[in-house]
């Protein structure tokens, strides 16, 4: 994370803001503090922001035809990317719409039709509802 972004959180939080943005894991009174602290909420979009753009490139890379899963880089670890996406669920409904609009023009911008097709299919595949 940006630590000039992170230097707009609480000194107290910074720990737990960190933890939750790699985990998805909210500690007792974060929420709160969240919610109600007008700079930690543009700290906190914009650093949604930042992980659907690392997301876009994440999927984008996976995408591949040349990719190989046993030369995968560090950035393609499949938790990093798991983790990412669970943070999204503990987003409010505005935030999590504009985080997976944010992935979505990423990708879009990135990767053919072809590519984004094969992409949910796979997505859909792995994650059956």
């Amino acid at each position: 994370m940006n630590e000039a972004l992170l230097s707009r959180i609480q000194t107290q939080w910074r720990d737990a803001f960190k933890r939750f943005l790699e985990s998805g894991d909210l500690e007792p009174g974060l929420e709160d503090y969240l919610n109600t602290n007008p700079e930690a909420q543009e700290v906190l979009d914009a650093a949604f922001q930042e992980q659907a753009g690392a997301l876009g490139t994440l999927l984008k890379e996976a995408s591949n035809p040349d990719f190989r899963f046993d030369e995968t880089p560090i950035s393609m670890d499949p938790d990093a990317v798991a983790s990412v996406l669970k943070a999204s669920l503990d987003m409010n409904n505005d935030q999590q719409e504009r985080f997976f609009e944010e992935v979505g023009a990423t990708l879009k911008a990135q990767i053919d039709r072809s590519q984004r097709i094969r992409l949910a299919h796979n997505l859909s595949r792995a994650l059956p509802i």
